[in-house]
């Protein structure tokens, strides 16, 4: 009995569910170039899916609360995985941690920064205020 042997790189693909079905209907006609053409395609593909499941993305900076009274008002908000501590008329946050953080206003309900170049204006919701 004499057993048709698929190339290893085809019964890899085919583990993966990445080769075409057609690829099973006529197996004759395939070539190298087809072969090493559809494995790079295949292999293309798991390195996208693998980069795009690897890159964390950064959570939205979240406002957490406003508290003082006029003129010395404090705005504890949620950036980049940390804790920041802005005080109204310093530019930087009052945490030693963070990096990048500008003041730029704390007007209640909201607080206007900078981070790392970028501007955010954040406002309490409703239900906090």
């Amino acid at each position: 009995m004499h057993l048709n042997r698929m190339p290893l790189e085809l019964i890899v693909l085919l583990g993966l569910g990445l080769c075409p079905c057609w690829v099973l209907a006529d197996r004759s006609e395939m070539t190298v170039q087809v072969m090493a053409k559809m494995e790079s395609d295949a292999l293309d593909q798991v390195y996208r899916q693998a980069t795009q499941r690897a890159k964390p993305t950064r959570p939205a900076p979240r406002l957490l609360a406003i508290h003082g009274v006029l003129p010395v008002l404090q705005a504890q908000l949620w950036v980049d995985g940390a804790l920041v501590l802005f005080q109204q008329g310093q530019t930087n946050p009052i945490s030693a941690r963070a990096k990048g953080l500008r003041l730029r206003a704390i007007k209640p309900p909201c607080v206007s920064f900078d981070n790392r170049g970028q501007r955010h204006h954040l406002c309490l919701s409703q239900a906090v205020q």
